[in-house]
């Protein structure tokens, strides 16, 4: 029977040519940082993400980093903690942070992945587009609080709203 450390260290296939496979069939330009890091900046319906891909092998997690194309207003500190605490209640993957040295906000989400297991290309695409639409779906909020003036109340709650249908 292996021992626990050659189970955590064996050499794992990485996902990351997966993903890089699932970028390449969508026609998006990506740059491989290294064998464990990949980053592709994808445009949105209201702004450019910047994503950023990190593969962890001993322990078989993948971190997906999204941060958003705008920095939020030093002025609006307070309503932003108010509103992310907001967002990340109704947030069941993942979660939103803002980067207390940019003021960026982003959303990061990390999976454990069996890459040997047919299931993870799937599951990686998965990831990808919930991801994504998270950040679409908090957008407003995080657009309002980028604005040196912030509006009254009611119009922050109003941003986290979900709404049905397109206009």
């Amino acid at each position: 029977m292996p021992s626990l450390f050659d189970t955590l260290h064996k050499e794992t296939p990485n996902p990351l040519d997966n993903i890089e496979e699932i970028l390449n069939m969508n026609d998006w330009s990506f740059s491989r940082i290294s064998d464990n890091e990949l980053t592709v900046t994808l445009t949105g319906k209201y702004c450019d993400y910047n994503l950023i891909f990190l593969w962890q092998p001993d322990m078989k997690g993948i971190q997906i980093n999204i941060l958003y194309g705008l920095a939020l207003s030093v002025s609006n500190e307070y309503e932003a903690a108010k509103t992310l605490m907001k967002m990340n209640e109704n947030t069941w993957l993942g979660h939103f942070e803002i980067s207390s040295d940019t003021s960026i906000p982003s959303y990061r989400y990390t999976a454990l992945i069996d890459s040997q297991n047919k299931h993870s290309y799937q599951q990686l695409e998965n990831i990808i587009d919930i991801a994504l639409a998270q950040c679409e779906g908090n957008y407003a909020a995080f657009s309002l609080l980028s604005d040196d003036n912030i509006t009254d109340d009611k119009t922050l709650p109003l941003a986290l709203m979900e709404t049905k249908g397109t206009s």
